[in-house]
């Protein structure tokens, strides 16, 4: 037992913090910035100028408009063999453009350690050899500190974003690697009782891991990983339940933006998420709304063709069987039913796939109708989360039969962890689990995780974390590699004796 437990964990978070990760990063090298402030639409519009040079501390604005940079340099020799990623701090939510396509995303929540890791240098490979000259267009669009949810806006400044750096970055994958096991099992320390003896054994490993890098440095990492390999598969226990985690990128189509940057939001989301489809196998991403894939195969044609690719590899999901995520109080049975006819109609016609579900996160209260209509169009599959925002009644169920005003029901599913922003940490999953109102009828729930209400979507913590997730004690089963769809239909095929609510929902 160490003698001040509440010392070490600060001490544990402060290596982490402060010492770890940036030591993720072993050289860097810093990139010529140019800044092209026409609006243009497409990377080969920008390309032909004009730019001028920048630096740290350059301003620029307003709200809502669009701007390019465009990032140069040669890699140095002392990067050769070295894993080396890009760092494009430029302001702004940015999107990587290359052969005139958005191909990255970048923004606070997907910078992690920079961009492009494995590509950064163009037909390089996964590493360079030194010497290579290349360049990068960034498109930025900036946004709008004083948008507000409620009350008046306050005047917008001129200027909104501003330029930090741009690098070149080296980094050691290895220690990367490393550091979310740090991560994630400092985290998973935070939901184990203080009385536990696994806690002291997790404690007692990660205060030896952080003495070992003092006493080591880096030549620690090998021997620090089996420590906490070897800790965490020596703890019993496991909740028998099982979590079938779905990537998901709310994106409201009308909220806190004008359209166009919506628009720019759903490019900039799909090239992010096709990236991780890539480097993760067992990653599936899902995404709603047909209206936002028009979006694509209309303004960023060459992007909609590799989503078509996606869902053929059964990679990426299309869900929800309706046009918008569309309100269900004020709007009429006629609108509802069109929602699903175009709605299914497009998905069928332009990406080969039939929905089965409707997937619903973030409206205010539904229909006691919409079951009748779900069944006329063979929609057997419903969920939301909003109805446990409800601050008064809370609802009692999580799997269970939704009956409407004629008879009909309909196999309905509220994900537990009660967010459709889930973050992967140990916390929230274990949170998920205990939180769900029936055990007994179901044994399994979805957990529907990345950043969302302005896309954005998954990140590499994400993922790592649901990595090592499958291998932690004292965790539900992490059935990654299954869609939404195997989901419901497994679940809906185990459930028994579930509960029936009847009328509307609210």
């Amino acid at each position: 037992m160490l003698k001040h437990p509440d010392l070490t964990q600060r001490r544990i978070e402060a290596f982490l913090e402060h010492i770890l990760r940036p030591a993720v990063q072993i050289d860097r090298h810093p990139l010529r910035i140019e800044i092209n402030e026409n609006p243009c639409e497409t990377q080969a519009e920008a390309e032909a100028g004009p730019w001028k040079e920048v630096g740290q501390g350059y301003e620029y604005g307003p709200a809502y408009t669009v701007f390019w940079f465009r990032l140069s340099g040669t890699v140095p020799e002392r990067f050769a063999g070295k894993t080396t990623v890009v760092v494009a701090e430029v302001g702004g939510e940015r999107t990587v453009w290359k052969d005139n396509s958005p191909w990255c995303g970048v923004d606070v929540q997907h910078s992690d350690f920079g961009w492009m890791e494995g590509a950064a240098m163009a037909g390089a490979g996964i590493v360079p050899n030194g010497g290579e000259a290349f360049e990068y267009y960034v498109q930025s669009y900036t946004r709008n500190s004083e948008t507000r949810v409620s009350g008046k806006e306050p005047p917008r400044r001129e200027k909104t974003e501003k330029v930090s750096h741009a690098e070149l970055v080296a980094i050691d994958p290895e220690i990367k690697a490393y550091a979310y096991d740090i991560d994630f099992t400092f985290e998973l320390l935070k939901t184990v009782p203080e009385n536990d003896p696994a806690r002291s054994s997790i404690l007692r490993a990660l205060n030896e891991c952080t003495n070992l890098w003092a006493a080591e440095g880096s030549d620690s990492v090998g021997k620090a990983r089996r420590i906490i390999r070897d800790t965490l598969s020596g703890l019993n226990g496991e909740m028998a339940h099982t979590i079938v985690p779905i990537g998901h990128a709310h994106l409201d189509t009308a909220w806190l933006w004008p359209i166009h940057i919506t628009k720019r939001k759903m490019a900039h989301t799909t090239s992010t998420q096709l990236g991780l489809l890539e480097r993760y196998p067992e990653y599936i991403f899902a995404h709603s709304q047909a209206s936002q894939y028009e979006w694509l195969e209309k303004e960023y044609p060459a992007l909609f063709e590799r989503v078509k690719e996606a869902v053929k590899k059964g990679k990426w999901e299309p869900t929800g069987s309706m046009w918008v995520e569309a309100d269900c109080n004020l709007t009429g049975g006629e609108s509802l039913v069109r929602q699903f006819l175009y709605g299914r109609r497009y998905f069928r016609d332009k990406l080969g796939y039939q929905t089965e579900d409707m997937w619903l996160p973030d409206v205010f209260g539904y229909s006691a109708a919409l079951p009748q209509i779900l069944a006329k169009f063979n929609i057997k599959y419903f969920l939301t989360q909003k109805i446990s925002w409800n601050q008064t009644n809370k609802f009692p169920h999580h799997t269970f039969w939704w009956q409407g005003i004629d008879g009909t029901r309909v196999w309905t599913h509220f994900p537990p962890a009660d967010t459709y922003n889930a973050n992967c940490e140990p916390k929230e999953v274990i949170h998920s689990v205990r939180n769900f109102r029936d055990h007994g009828r179901s044994d399994q729930s979805l957990y529907v995780f990345g950043w969302g209400d302005g896309g954005g979507g998954p990140t590499e913590r994400h993922l790592e974390f649901l990595r090592r997730g499958r291998l932690a004690p004292n965790y539900p089963e992490v059935a990654t590699g299954k869609k939404a769809l195997d989901f419901f239909r497994e679940a809906k095929a185990k459930s028994r004796d579930l509960m029936t609510w009847v009328g509307e929902l609210y």
